[in-house]
């Protein structure tokens, strides 16, 4: 399950192709610059419920 920093759940978006995934915050403020759109960072949660950094999001 993938989260924002804000707890919202992105994990159907990003299955959809609705939100583009980065490794590296420069890859995402690109991609997000040419569609004017904008980066944030994402977040996986484990079924123990620890959230660990992933990379960043941008949304289409």
């Amino acid at each position: 399950m993938y989260t924002t920093q804000e707890g919202i759940i992105v994990t159907e978006r990003i299955s959809d192709g609705r939100t583009s995934v980065f490794d590296t915050e420069l890859d995402a403020n690109v991609y997000a610059n040419s569609t004017r759109s904008y980066p944030y960072p994402l977040y996986k949660v484990a079924k123990n419920g620890k959230r660990t950094h992933v990379g960043f999001a941008v949304p289409k």
